[in-house]
C-alpha cells in the first residue's frame, strides 16, 4: 500500500515537471572558487567554455604530452534546497558518490587525450608536457525518481523527503532539480608549474528531470564531463582564429 502511495506521488510530480518544461530564466552567476586569478577569465566566442584565459604568447599546440591530475572536489559552491535533493543525500552516501564521479571525470579526460593521435598521456613532467588540473566545484545529480522507487525500497519518509518539495515547483526552480555540473580547470606547464590557461563552465540538462528509464543519477553529469573532455582536447589543438563550437545538447548556465 505504501509503495502505491509513493508511485502515485511520483506520477503527479512527473506531470508537473512535464508541464513546466525547461526554465526560461537563468540562475544567478556563480563565483569562481578554485582558480586563483578569476579576474583574468573572460567570455570568448571562439572557445566552448563560459569563461577562459590563455597566457599571452603561449601556443597550446606545443604541448603534445598530457598529465591529468586527480580531480579536486574539496572546494564546492553551495547548493540550494532543490539542488540538494538526491537519493545519495537521503541515504548518507553522497560523499562517496561525488568521489566516484571525480574518478570518472579524470578517466574521461584521460580517455579524450588518448583518443587524439596528436597527444600522448604521460605520468611525469617534462618538455612539451601539460598538466590538466580540474576541480568539480558543484555537482547536482539528476533525479531518476521512477527508477529509485522501482529498484530501491525506501521508507516513506525518505521518499517524501525527495518528492514533497518538488510539488511546489514553478518556472526557474525546475533548473535546480536537473542534473548539472560546474567545473574549473587550470592548465599548467609541467616544468614550471605555472598556469598557461584556465577555464570555467557550468552546464545542465535541457530535458525534464524525471527519467523513467534510467536509475543513474549521474547519467547527465557524466555526459557533460565527457563533452568537456572532448572540447578541451580540441582546444589544445586549436589554430589561431579557429572557433570550437559548444555542444547544444546541454544548457549553459551563467557562471
Amino acid at each position: 500500500m505504501g509503495m502505491r502511495l509513493i508511485m502515485s506521488a511520483l506520477v503527479a510530480v512527473a506531470g508537473i515537471f512535464q508541464l513546466t518544461g525547461c526554465s526560461t530564466t537563468s540562475k544567478p552567476a556563480e563565483k569562481i572558487v578554485f582558480l586563483k586569478n578569476p579576474e583574468l577569465l573572460k567570455h570568448y566566442d571562439l572557445v566552448p567554455f563560459h569563461k577562459a584565459w590563455k597566457k599571452s604568447g603561449v601556443d597550446l599546440r606545443k604541448y603534445t604530452k598530457i598529465i591529468v591530475e586527480p580531480v579536486i572536489t574539496a572546494q564546492t559552491l553551495p547548493k540550494d534546497e532543490l539542488e540538494s535533493l538526491n537519493l545519495d543525500a537521503a541515504l548518507g552516501t553522497e560523499k562517496q558518490a561525488i568521489l566516484d564521479f571525480a574518478k570518472y571525470t579524470r578517466a574521461a579526460f584521460e580517455k579524450a587525450v588518448v583518443a587524439d593521435p596528436r597527444l600522448s598521456l604521460v605520468k611525469s613532467p617534462g618538455p612539451n608536457t601539460l598538466i590538466i588540473k580540474l576541480a568539480l566545484v558543484k555537482v547536482v545529480p539528476g533525479k531518476p525518481l521512477f527508477g529509485i522507487v522501482r529498484n530501491v525500497p525506501l521508507p516513506i519518509g525518505k521518499a517524501a523527503f525527495i518528492v514533497s518539495p518538488a510539488l511546489k515547483l514553478t518556472g526557474a526552480a525546475v533548473d535546480s532539480l536537473k542534473g548539472s555540473v560546474a567545473i574549473e580547470g587550470e592548465l599548467l606547464d609541467s616544468q614550471t608549474r605555472q598556469p598557461v590557461a584556465m577555464f570555467a563552465d557550468r552546464r545542465t540538462e535541457r530535458s525534464a528531470v524525471v527519467n523513467v528509464n534510467s536509475m543513474s543519477a549521474f547519467g547527465t553529469p557524466e555526459a557533460i564531463v565527457d563533452e568537456w573532455a572532448r572540447l578541451l582536447v580540441k582546444c589544445l589543438g586549436r589554430k589561431p582564429g579557429e572557433k570550437i563550437p559548444r555542444d547544444e545538447s546541454f544548457k549553459l548556465l551563467q557562471y
